[in-house]
């Protein structure tokens, strides 16, 4: 299913070795954790005072190392665009927001 969804995009077929899948999965359940970090922080933005600033940065330096890393890597511009326009936006937006309410309050 995996390799069906991939090869939709122009991407090699994935390496079938056990270190690959551990990888793979470890991965997937970073992410999970960090959209766990997201979903949390959405509840209360303010009652996790610099953790929010923390996020936004965050995403931000993802979205510029999704641009930068998939332009190097020679992958077709569909793969990786979304995420890094996506992290680069609402990190901005975050960091800037997170920023401005925090002058407020002071």
């Amino acid at each position: 299913m995996l390799e069906d969804f991939i090869s939709r995009f122009g991407i090699d077929p994935l390496p079938r070795t056990p270190v690959f899948t551990y990888l793979f999965r470890a991965v997937c359940g970073v992410f999970g954790l960090i959209g766990l970090f997201y979903v949390l922080l959405t509840r209360n933005p303010m009652g996790y005072g610099r953790m929010l600033e923390l996020g936004g940065y965050g995403l931000l330096i993802f979205g510029l190392l999704a641009l930068i890393t998939g332009a190097s890597a020679g992958i077709t511009l569909i793969v990786y665009f979304g995420d890094g326009i996506f992290g680069v936006i609402l990190g901005t937006l975050i960091s800037i927001l997170s920023l401005k309410l925090r002058k407020s309050i002071q």
